[in-house]
């Protein structure tokens, strides 16, 4: 499991995928606090603690 959070290829998916998710959801609903890029380095964050 360490080997795989070490990993530049999954730090990269996850970022994107990350951000790309919420930007599909931000355009959906139009809600200002779902801030593509504020809510991806939360969400990074969270799951890499």
């Amino acid at each position: 499991m360490n080997n795989l959070l070490d990993s530049d290829i999954f730090s990269l998916t996850l970022a994107l995928g990350t951000y790309l998710a919420v930007l599909a959801l931000y355009k959906k609903t139009k809600i200002l606090l779902l801030n593509p890029l504020l809510v991806s380095i939360f969400a990074i964050i969270t799951l890499l603690k």
